[in-house]
């Protein structure tokens, strides 16, 4: 049985993007300390023996920028332990080089602040893991990125252009401004006929999620095969956060359900929420 971890674990970061909110950047949620770090670990491997593999997917801020962290990574022995990281790609090219085989994947961001060279050497150094990269492209910047997108795309790594949120964490349902020559270019870059999409600045996902993801009474299997961790060590069954706390791992104690639980919810609004299992049938029918 597998486990996934998504763990939110700071926000500090090395660039200080525009559309970036500050939440998101601000150090407000420090980094844990190579020791707490460290006893967190330990705890996870020492309490998910029944699990075949668990992947930590932890994001920022940046995650690298954290030397806690690239110390940790760097000194993992348990082979059922991998993680994947979100990232702009800040940290040293010989440490993304001694970690490659102790990292699931990787999504490696490009932001129109960041220096190409190191970047591009960071995805060749990753190339065997077929990292996934996202072209951060705003209305403003919009030019210099496409360059940057449509240099990475002849070599043909998985390189997607990523259109922005004007209300990112406070909805994430309105896009920012971009013209409707910038949409009809990035749904032909998806394989979308534009001339079918009835609203250019509604966001895919959140149609999506109005009309497709209502799991009200369904099996989920969060908190089984999947949790997430808060910055202050809280483990939760998922970002839905309908449950009590199943432990802190800054604390010393966590625990996992054995079996999934009925959604009390009408819509999983979360990417990593959807991810768990959910069954077919509803009010508890598998």
């Amino acid at each position: 049985m597998h486990l996934r971890i998504q763990w939110n674990f700071g926000n500090d970061c090395n660039l200080d993007c525009s559309y970036c909110p500050k939440i998101l950047k601000n150090n407000s949620s420090p980094f844990p300390t190579y020791d707490k770090l460290y006893n967190a670990i330990r705890l996870i491997s020492d309490n998910t023996n029944n699990y075949s593999f668990v992947e930590i997917e932890i994001t920022g801020g940046e995650p690298s920028y954290s030397s806690a962290l690239r110390a940790i990574i760097q000194e993992n022995n348990d082979s059922r332990i991998k993680y994947r990281l979100i990232s702009n790609g800040y940290a040293e090219l010989d440490w993304w080089s001694s970690v490659r085989s102790k990292i699931s994947s990787v999504q490696l961001t490009y932001h129109h602040d960041s220096d190409f060279d190191h970047f591009y050497q960071v995805v060749d150094c990753l190339k065997e893991i077929r990292p996934t990269i996202m072209i951060a492209i705003s209305p403003e910047n919009w030019n210099k990125q496409l360059i940057v997108y449509e240099t990475l795309k002849p070599f043909g790594y998985d390189v997607h252009l990523q259109f922005l949120y004007a209300n990112f964490t406070r909805g994430n349902d309105e896009y920012l401004k971009y013209s409707e020559e910038q949409w009809i270019y990035y749904y032909a870059e998806q394989g979308i006929d534009s001339s079918q999409i009835e609203q250019l600045e509604s966001t895919i996902e959140f149609m999506r999620q109005e009309h497709l993801n209502n799991y009200y009474g369904h099996l989920c299997w969060a908190g089984v095969d999947q949790v997430v961790i808060t910055h202050d060590g809280s483990i939760h069954k998922g970002w839905c956060s309908t449950e009590h706390p199943l432990g802190n791992v800054y604390e010393n104690k966590f625990r996992l359900y054995d079996t999934p639980r009925v959604c009390p919810k009408f819509q999983c609004s979360n990417g990593f929420d959807l991810l768990a299992k959910k069954s077919e049938g509803g009010w508890g029918i598998a």
